[in-house]
């Protein structure tokens, strides 16, 4: 057989055109399979959804998207400037005595207001308890450095 192109030519027997359309079709299946939601997967508003092993039954999970706050089960307050993350800005402290977080508290006239923030921010990485969180149980050693958040909108005595 001589002249023709690549695709006359016969591997095994078959022309190598038919190859190449088997791998196109194969081609196209494939990856018209792999855009498509699995058959196990549903959209919402029905049964089951299931992940690999996991399945999450009807009813399992409830959010509550509009925030009314008039349905939810476990409403939880919401964290003094912003919690954990807070970044300031910040009142230094030096402690003068060996003393509790509640001590020092007192013998500053904090507010119960302001115990509450400084127990729920994490002390910054200036304060000598940086990363950690303080409570009322405490114990500060004379000279250390902590840290109360301000900026609630009250001045206070013994800052």
């Amino acid at each position: 057989m001589e002249g023709g192109g690549f695709l006359s030519q016969k591997f095994m027997g078959i022309p190598a055109w038919i190859f190449l359309a088997g791998a196109a079709v194969l081609a196209y299946l494939y990856f018209s399979h792999q855009n498509q939601a699995p058959a196990n997967m549903t959209t919402g508003g029905g049964g089951s959804v299931r992940t690999g092993n996991v399945k999450v039954e009807k009813g399992a999970v409830r959010i509550n998207v509009n925030g009314s706050g008039a349905d939810v089960d476990n409403p939880q307050p919401k964290p003094p400037h912003g919690g954990k993350g807070y970044t300031g800005p910040w009142k230094a402290i030096t402690v003068t005595q060996d003393e509790s977080l509640t001590d020092l508290g007192q013998s500053r006239h904090w507010s119960d207001e302001t115990m509450g923030d400084i127990e729920a921010v994490t002390q910054p990485k200036k304060s000598s308890l940086a990363g950690k969180m303080l409570t009322a149980d405490t114990q500060l050693t004379q000279g250390q450095t902590i840290y109360r958040p301000i900026g609630r909108g009250k001045k206070e005595q013994g800052v």
